[in-house]
């Protein structure tokens, strides 16, 4: 039975078989394979041409693909002559490109960045593949499909976003989101990081989680307002990310100088009406 993703590395993937598949001339693949193997997935490690022509499919379906090429035109091609072998396939694609899209591009695709490989977006991209986690995000198609028009996003560029995250892969997962809805973005890892940051950029809305280490996103909101007070600063406003909004942190909130909420697990719809809708107030 499929759960919530959240705590991957307690996820059972005995059984799972893969195929490893890397281009001549490819760097090796040891730490991809020693996690593979440390994590009881059984697996092929192959070598092929770009062409494919030499490759033949090791069993008859129910294997997920993991794709290694150097170019990323080599991708279609690959996927393509695997499905003349095998029904339905699954394919996670390894990317040198990091302006490629990133993330489960449908319900039998992900793409995930290669330098640096993060293995706790591998094993995520694995478990959500393999049906172990059901995933909380939207494809990038269903974001392409809900947000805004390309007018609208044209518009946003220069419109700067401080993203404020502790937690690598949901880190990813907004930063890419607000890439597709046509923001600008750059992030903090904790509290202390975003207030530097703010202090040294141009900002014109924080997005922050709230419970981080060192500094929290209700400090940091302290900190933010004070400095504001002292200096004379224009307010930058601050929407804070919650999975606690029933139990007390959206007053909170609002106490320490946030100008709103939006409750994890954040949907794409929801963050773009709350991001334009705070900009257009602060602007109005």
């Amino acid at each position: 039975m499929a759960t919530a993703e959240g705590d991957e590395s307690s996820i059972d993937f005995s059984g799972l078989s893969v195929e490893l598949l890397t281009e001549e001339g490819g760097e090796p693949t040891w730490k991809i394979a020693r996690n593979l193997d440390l994590m009881g997935v059984k697996f092929r490690d192959v070598t092929v041409r770009g062409d494919m022509s030499d490759y033949r499919v090791d069993g008859d379906g129910g294997q997920i693909f993991i794709l290694r090429p150097h170019q990323l035109e080599t991708v279609r091609i690959w996927q393509e002559k695997i499905r003349t072998f095998v029904k339905a396939p699954k394919f996670l694609t390894l990317s040198r490109d990091r302006s490629k899209a990133l993330g489960q591009i449908s319900e039998t695709e992900f793409c995930i960045q290669l330098y640096p490989l993060l293995m706790t977006e591998f094993t995520r991209a694995l478990a959500i593949l393999s049906g172990k986690i059901e995933p909380l995000v939207d494809t990038e198609a269903q974001i392409a499909s809900t947000a805004s028009g390309n007018e609208d996003k044209e518009k946003r560029k220069s419109t700067k976003l401080l993203l404020v995250e502790d937690n690598e892969i949901n880190r990813i997962v907004l930063m890419r989101r607000i890439e597709m809805l046509g923001f600008t973005v750059e992030f903090a890892k904790n509290g202390m990081e975003g207030f530097s940051k703010w202090e040294n950029g141009a900002f014109d809305l924080i997005l922050s989680d709230c419970q981080m280490p060192l500094v929290d996103g209700f400090e940091m909101a302290t900190m933010i307002r004070r400095r504001e007070a002292e200096t004379g600063l224009a307010r930058t406003p601050i929407i804070a990310i919650t999975a606690n909004a029933l139990k007390g942190d959206a007053d909170k909130c609002f106490a320490v100088g946030m100008d709103g909420y939006i409750s994890k697990p954040v949907e794409t719809k929801e963050l773009e009406t709350k991001l334009t809708g705070t900009l257009k107030a602060v602007r109005s």
